[in-house]
């Protein structure tokens, strides 16, 4: 309706009519993840001891202890975090990054049922032995993945640890978390099925969905690394350390793999999905 102050007063206010500001949220890389947050060592060992002693605790409990773990690390940084550190974006997304970078990694390979081993680490270690129902069974590959994986998890400590103090390495930090973000898709690709039939069993497939959430860790810290060394001045220089990054871990991992075969190698009659 048109008035006599020559406005439209059913035209809406002028803050329903302002567009809404989009919130970044811990999914999201900003400019300011680049500054000097990071995690103290102390604040790492101190996070790193609780995640040990609940994995001591959920692991007592059996297979059902993936599925708290998974739900576990679902609460603490979706919804504890977010709230107790609601201000503070770059903090949220640090935490994040270390529970499903570094801590959920290391509860897939303990709770592993048929991906790199067959059994249980409560018996016995026996690789070599004659196999029987008290005989943990090591997939060929794993003599691989495992190195490999140690080695992308403490790559992914020492971007959490230091920060931008790593800035002269950003370049083949950055090739390094490259390989990881790649394999880590994979993997979470091939459970991605499994996974979803495994949840309608009371929940124990959640965890396979975990190298999905790894993945992404790995993707932004990746980036991170690769912004860190934006004032590098030669490009070729830059490239040639990211792939010097993916060449030596995967090399390192090779030789780690060979190495641990040589002196354990795996039992001969292995199921075929180990083989």
């Amino acid at each position: 309706m048109h008035g006599i102050d020559d406005r439209w007063h059913d035209e809406p206010s002028l803050i329903l009519r302002t567009e809404p500001v989009p919130q970044p949220s811990i999914f999201d890389l900003q400019e300011e993840d680049g500054q000097e947050v990071r995690f103290s060592l102390w604040e790492m060992f101190v996070a790193t001891t609780i995640a040990g002693v609940m994995l001591a605790l959920f692991r007592s409990i059996g297979i059902f202890g993936a599925v708290f773990s998974y739900v576990s690390a679902v609460a603490v940084t979706w919804l504890v975090i977010p709230q107790w550190l609601k201000w503070e974006l770059p903090r949220q997304r640090l935490v994040f990054d270390f529970v499903w970078g570094m801590v959920m990694p290391v509860v897939c390979l303990v709770f592993d049922p048929f991906v790199f081993k067959h059994g249980d680490f409560e018996v016995p270690f026996q690789v070599a032995a004659p196999l029987g129902p008290n005989t943990i069974q090591i997939s060929k590959l794993a003599y691989f993945a495992w190195p490999f994986l140690a080695g992308q998890i403490a790559t992914l400590g020492m971007v959490l640890a230091w920060g931008k103090s790593l800035r002269h390495i950003a370049p083949f930090l950055a090739g390094t978390l490259a390989t990881g973000f790649m394999v880590a898709t994979c993997i979470g690709v091939l459970l991605a099925l499994p996974a979803a039939f495994g949840t309608l069993a009371f929940g124990i497939g959640l965890l396979g969905f975990t190298p999905l959430f790894t993945a992404f860790t790995f993707f932004r810290r990746m980036r991170l690394m690769w912004h860190l060394s934006r004032d590098w001045k030669r490009e070729e220089v830059k490239f040639l350390l990211a792939g010097l990054g993916i060449g030596l871990c995967l090399l390192l991992a090779v030789v780690v793999g060979a190495a641990a075969r040589a002196v354990a190698p795996p039992a001969k009659d292995l199921p075929h999905w180990l083989d």
